[in-house]
């Protein structure tokens, strides 16, 4: 029977258990980047907001 150290993962003792919380970090990180981008570039099309814009005055 192995003890559990306070650092290993639950994978096994060779890979710490914060080398798992960083990739999911960085990978949450990546796709909250890419939906900013991707709603910046949108401001950059006047006639999308325009519509946009009617489309929300259009539900009042």
């Amino acid at each position: 029977m192995n003890p559990r150290h306070l650092g290993d993962s639950p994978d096994g003792p060779g890979k710490p258990a914060w080398t798992l919380h960083w990739g999911r970090w960085a990978t949450g990180l990546l796709v909250v980047l890419l939906l900013l981008l991707g709603v910046f570039s949108l401001y950059l099309q006047p006639d999308f907001l325009l519509t946009l814009a009617d489309q929300l005055w259009a539900c009042f």
